[in-house]
């Protein structure tokens, strides 16, 4: 397992959501000492605009597009980008 300085990840796994997706962005405001990671199952069409409303609320955020089998395997694939130790 890879750890760097980052102490927590916060794993965000969505689908089909993208004003909860903004809404959850926001809660985290501009806080630091943790990485953000947003797993998007959304159709290819809207991966664009889901991909630059990240970058746009936080150019930092791990963006991991794609279609997946449900929240559980969402969940693992944040887990494997993440490189915080919580």
């Amino acid at each position: 397992m890879k750890f760097n300085s980052i102490l927590l990840s916060v794993i965000i796994v969505t689908k089909e959501n993208q004003f909860d997706l903004v809404e959850t962005l926001d809660s985290l405001g501009n806080l630091t000492q943790f990485e953000t990671i947003v797993v998007d199952g959304n159709p290819e069409s809207e991966l664009k605009s889901i991909r630059a409303l990240c970058h746009t609320k936080n150019p930092e955020i791990i963006y991991v597009p794609g279609p997946d089998s449900g929240i559980f395997e969402g969940m693992n694939k944040g887990l494997a980008q993440s490189t915080g130790q919580y």
